[in-house]
C-alpha cells in the first residue's frame, strides 16, 4: 500500500505497530515536555490508534493536543477506521487542516488553479461558503457541517506546502504592493477572529514570497528561508499580528 505516495505505507491498525507508535508520543511527551503533536498525511493511520494516542497523552498533560492532515488517502486501511476530515463527528479530539477555510478564503491551492480568487482575494460569490468557514464549519450552513465544533478546525491560508499567501494574491492579479498587502493583513486578521483554531505560517504576517514557486521542499534556502531584512523592512505587520493575538487571548480568556 502506498496510499502516501512515499513508499510502503506503515500498517498501524496491527497490535504491536499501533504499541510501536503510542509508546513512542507517550515517550516524546513524559521525557521531552511536548505539548502536542502535528501528524503529516494523519488519514493513512487507523483512528483506534490516533485515540489510543490522545488519551494516553492527555492524561499526563490535561491541555495536550493533536492535529494533522486529514486528506482521505488511498491507503489499504478501510475509509470507514481512517483518521480523516470525512471521520472526524467520530473524532472529536483531533484537529485537521481545513481546507474548505483555505480555498474559500483565498481561492484554490493547486498549481493549476492558483490564479483562482477566492472571497478574501476578489470573489464575492464565495460570501456565503465564507460564512460557513469562518464559523469553523461546524454549523449546518450551505454546506454539511464538517466538524463537531469549531476546536477541530485549524483555519489556515499558508502552510509549507504549496505557494505562499503573497503569492497566491499576485497569481489573482493583484500587481500594486500595498494592494497585496492590504489583503494580507486583511486574511491574517480573519484567521486570527474566526471561529477555530489559528496557524499561521513562518513568514506569512510579513509576506514572504516562493516566487511563485509551488513545491519548495527540495529547494534550499533561497526560497524557503526566513528574510530577516523584510521584518525589518514590514515591521509593523509583525506588531499588527502580535496585536490580533494578544486581542484574541485577552477576549477568550473574557468569556
Amino acid at each position: 500500500s502506498n496510499g502516501s505516495f512515499c513508499g510502503d505505507d506503515l500498517a498501524s491498525e496491527r497490535k504491536m505497530v499501533a504499541k510501536l507508535i503510542v509508546d513512542a508520543c507517550i515517550y516524546w511527551v513524559k521525557e521531552f515536555g511536548i505539548d502536542g503533536y502535528r501528524f503529516d498525511l494523519m488519514g493513512i493511520i487507523d483512528k483506534h490508534t490516533m485515540n489510543r494516542i490522545y488519551r494516553e497523552c492527555v492524561a499526563i498533560k490535561p491541555d495536550f493536543m493533536i492535529y494533522g492532515e486529514g486528506w482521505n488517502m488511498p491507503t489499504a486501511l478501510d475509509n470507514s477506521i481512517k483518521t480523516t476530515m470525512d471521520n472526524a463527528l467520530s473524532l472529536p479530539k483531533m484537529s485537521f487542516f481545513n481546507d474548505a477555510f483555505r480555498d474559500i478564503t483565498k481561492g484554490a491551492t493547486s498549481e493549476s488553479e492558483f490564479y483562482k480568487r477566492g472571497y478574501l482575494t476578489g470573489d464575492l460569490s464565495f460570501v456565503e461558503g465564507f460564512k460557513f468557514a469562518f464559523m469553523g464549519s461546524c454549523i449546518n450552513y450551505i454546506f454539511p457541517k464538517k466538524f463537531i465544533n469549531a476546536n477541530q478546525s485549524i483555519n489556515y491560508v499558508e502552510c509549507h506546502d504549496n505557494g505562499t499567501l503573497y503569492d497566491k494574491i499576485v497569481a489573482c492579479g493583484y500587481e500594486e504592493e500595498k494592494d497585496i498587502l492590504r489583503i494580507l493583513k486583511l486574511i491574517n486578521a480573519v484567521i486570527l477572529f474566526s471561529f477555530g483554531v489559528p496557524f499561521i505560517h513562518m513568514g506569512q504576517e510579513i509576506g514572504l514570497s516562493k516566487n511563485m514557486h509551488q513545491n519548495t521542499y527540495n529547494k534550499g534556502d533561497k526560497y524557503n528561508k526566513m528574510r530577516w531584512n523584510i521584518v525589518d523592512e514590514r515591521f509593523e505587520y509583525v506588531t499588527f499580528l502580535s496585536s490580533l493575538i494578544k486581542y484574541r487571548k485577552t477576549k477568550a480568556l473574557s468569556i
